[in-house]
């Protein structure tokens, strides 16, 4: 057999067209999810919860809601409904002026503080980007605001310029930008990228166990009939579901060490992702054959596309 043959086997052919099939569905999926960061980050919606009467706080409010780059900023929450929506990812961020935030500043011995709520649960690109947006607040806030704004209200106040100066400066050091973070994830990437990790392992897997038992079923389809054998199908999916989670998280808890008291929760999510996935996939397969490979695995990298674009949430 001369090369030129061996190039036109089923196998060579297939093999070349995968090659380029799958180079062009990656870089295709994969550019344009990424190239979302940071051009869609003013499509992320956040929450600004004003408790304070006074000056200071209706003035940091009005000025945040003018200037910060968000096309939706949700106002009219109170603190505890916001925090509900961060908690779903509904917002990626939260402002909270407290109730006593303008009479702090005032007072100048205490310290005042406005809460940046960050959850860290969400996409890893969210979260730092919020990170970034909080730290640019507060240097605005500390250069900008507190001492010029400070000066210039104690000044229309009849105080002298140098005591408003004076006291523009303690009011500028009473103020500080507190930020919490809830579900707060430890340090380390492999921390972050776990949840892409484990939902890219369990689709991969669900994929191929979809390919394989679907051909088992067509291979028995003479030996039992069609409703037994789908169940056969489920039941060994279901086997597959929890020996793999099992190992799945056996080498998380080995490498990452995330809490006991979150096993139950990770295997329970881990399973029904395996099945969903499964039964996703195996769909695919046998309406159009193992062809259904080709359809499936782009299905996966627009999976991963979807957890790094940066979309308003829902």
């Amino acid at each position: 057999m001369k090369f030129v043959q061996f190039l036109k086997t089923k196998g060579a052919t297939g093999a070349i067209v995968m090659g380029i099939f799958y180079a062009i569905a990656m870089l295709g999926i994969f550019l344009p999810g990424y190239s979302a960061i940071p051009a869609n980050i003013d499509k992320l919606p956040i929450a600004i919860i004003n408790d304070d009467n006074g000056d200071y706080g209706v003035g940091i409010a009005d000025q945040l809601t003018e200037n910060l780059p968000f096309k939706k900023i949700e106002t009219n929450l109170t603190n505890q409904q916001a925090l509900e929506e961060l908690e779903h990812n509904k917002v990626a961020l939260v402002v909270h002026i407290p109730e006593k935030f303008s009479e702090n500043l005032q007072i100048g011995e205490i310290t005042s503080t406005i809460d940046f709520t960050i959850n860290e649960a969400g996409a890893q690109s969210v979260s730092s980007a919020m990170n970034s947006v909080v730290a640019e607040i507060n240097n605005q806030l500390s250069t900008q605001f507190s001492q010029q704004t400070a000066q210039s209200v104690l000044m229309n106040s009849n105080v002298p310029e140098d005591q408003a100066a004076a006291l523009a400066e303690k009011i500028e050091a009473a103020y500080a930008g507190n930020i919490v973070a809830i579900n707060k994830v430890p340090d380390g990437m492999n921390n972050g990228m776990l949840p892409m990790f484990l939902s890219m392992a369990c689709y991969v897997g669900a994929m191929i166990g979809a390919m394989q038992l679907v051909s088992a079923y067509r291979e028995n389809r003479t030996k039992a009939s069609k409703t037994r054998l789908f169940s056969y199908v489920q039941l060994t999916a279901l086997i597959i579901a929890v020996l793999s989670t099992v190992v799945a998280l056996g080498v998380t808890y080995v490498i990452n060490g995330p809490s006991g008291n979150l096993f139950f929760e990770l295997a329970g999510q881990q399973i029904l992702n395996y099945m969903v996935c499964f039964n996703f996939a195996a769909i695919v397969i046998f309406l159009i054959g193992e062809g259904g490979m080709i359809l499936n695995l782009p299905i996966l990298f627009f999976k991963h596309y979807q957890t790094v674009r940066l979309c308003p949430a829902k």
